[in-house]
């Protein structure tokens, strides 16, 4: 009877994984995979890192909402470089820049120093729109027929810029169609991922983590292997 206990005892890590399968929001898109140190908001705390919940929304879109910014689109995730991709819902990230409205603060999350540029912002008419520098277009009114466009600061720009009027500068990010790309450095997984291991909570009162004894298997199966 002693023996049956400790032998459960040593496969609670295993039983811990397991109960948290990798996850999608989208069927028929598998990115971006949910897991480690991500969970979704309706799986157990013990699946995820503090403050890396995720959700999928009716559009079965994956969500991240961040403290001081709302809710925002996940298009990707790098396990291995600790990256993610997001993006506005109403894909027009570069507005929120504009307005001042994007802030990481309360997150666990950075800008990476090569993320954002320096632009300026030009009102043009619809007709003089220069064919290196396509309109940001949820920036501009086609019923007053301007458009909006952004230059980086670096790029040699006339004061006669094809006739636009400057109308601010702003920090945005670098490619204005993709998104942002955020990075987190804490939990640190890298170890575990660079041998093809899970990364999961040791301990969820202390945050700690460790490598688990599943390996990541191709279409997001889970598969039990002996650590040395």
């Amino acid at each position: 009877m002693i023996f049956s206990f400790f032998l459960f005892i040593s496969f609670l890590p295993h039983i811990a994984v397991a109960s948290c399968p990798i996850s999608v929001c989208n069927s028929s898109n598998p990115h971006p995979d949910i897991r480690f140190p991500f969970r979704l908001s309706n799986q157990s705390p013990s699946c995820g890192f503090p403050g890396f919940d995720l959700s999928c929304n009716s559009q079965k879109q994956t969500i991240i909402t961040l403290p001081s910014s709302g809710d925002f689109s996940v298009d990707f995730i790098d396990y291995w470089e600790q990256t993610l991709f997001i993006n506005d819902l109403d894909k027009c990230l570069t507005k929120r820049f504009f307005e001042n409205d994007f802030s990481l603060a309360g997150s666990h999350f950075s800008l990476p120093f090569d993320a954002l540029d320096h632009f300026t912002f030009l009102n043009c008419s619809s007709n003089t729109v220069p064919k290196d520098n396509p309109p940001v277009n949820c920036l501009g009114d086609d019923y007053v027929s301007y458009m909006v466009i952004a230059v980086s600061t670096s790029a040699v720009m006339p004061p006669d810029y094809y006739g636009c009027s400057v109308i601010s500068t702003a920090v945005a990010p670098k490619y204005l169609d993709v998104g942002v790309e955020l990075a987190w450095n804490e939990p640190d997984c890298s170890y575990c991922e660079s041998n093809g291991l899970l990364c999961e909570l040791e301990n969820v009162k202390t945050s700690k983590i460790r490598c688990s004894s599943f390996t990541r298997q191709t279409g997001g199966s889970q598969q039990l292997r002996r650590l040395a």
